[in-house]
């Protein structure tokens, strides 16, 4: 059975290294990072590890952070949705407090971030085989298995021999993604306890607010995201 080569479509910090990793490391198959269509960003996980994949043959995942006209349903679709209150304020964690306000808000309907909300769009429209995980299930100990091979089946990735030994060492493999994303992103993965406060503090403050804005004017919003009203 062929290997299914996709697109893997997120907002940033969603874990899309993460699943790169696990899709490497089952594939053999390297996967290629592009921020947006037609710029190259990031190479090989392999590159950077110690996994080993064919270099010879095409990726197996193209990972974007948007996708264009030309390319929609050209292939299937792996989208990884996360809190938008989490991973926006994230990304957008260097701008001052006073930025996140009604003029943020109105960034949900495309101007500032119009990926993550795109994407979902995106993915509503797509008519070609896509699978949907969400990050908090991904990440979570009681769901992560289910959700690991879940990815694994729908590109169509054979896991039997090798599972045991990885999920006995996932800790490892976990831990090692995260110095991956370090290495691409330049920065500490694990925030310090002071930028925790002051993200938790902005979800706090406009929170619901956004919850509310988004029920109103995002039409797909209870269909994709209605797990994250009320919660930070």
């Amino acid at each position: 059975m062929a290997m299914r080569k996709s697109f893997l479509a997120s907002y940033p910090h969603s874990g899309n290294t993460w699943v790169r990793y696990i899709v490497e490391y089952f594939s053999k198959r390297y996967t290629e990072g592009l921020y947006q269509s037609g710029i190259p960003m990031e190479k090989s996980i392999s590159n950077i590890t110690e996994l080993e994949t064919k270099q010879d043959k095409p990726p197996i995942l193209i990972k974007r952070h948007d996708i264009n006209e030309k390319e929609f349903d050209t292939m299937p679709l792996l989208l990884l949705v996360r809190n938008y209150k989490q991973c926006i304020v994230r990304h957008n964690k260097k701008d001052k407090m006073s930025v996140i306000n009604k003029k943020f808000i109105a960034t949900f309907e495309g101007t500032q971030n119009p990926f993550y909300f795109y994407l979902i769009r995106l993915y509503d429209l797509w008519i070609k085989p896509k699978l949907l995980i969400y990050y908090e299930d991904l990440i979570n100990e009681s769901k992560e298995e289910k959700e690991i091979k879940k990815i694994l089946d729908f590109l169509k990735i054979g896991y039997k021999r090798k599972w045991n030994k990885f999920y006995e060492d996932i800790v490892y493999h976990r831990n090692n993604s995260k110095r991956i994303y370090n290495e691409y992103a330049s920065k500490i993965i694990d925030e310090k306890a002071e930028k925790k406060y002051l993200i938790n503090k902005k979800i706090k403050k406009f929170g619901n607010r956004w919850d509310k804005y988004l029920k109103e004017n995002f039409d797909i919003y209870d269909k994709y995201l209605s797990r994250y009203y009320g919660e930070d």
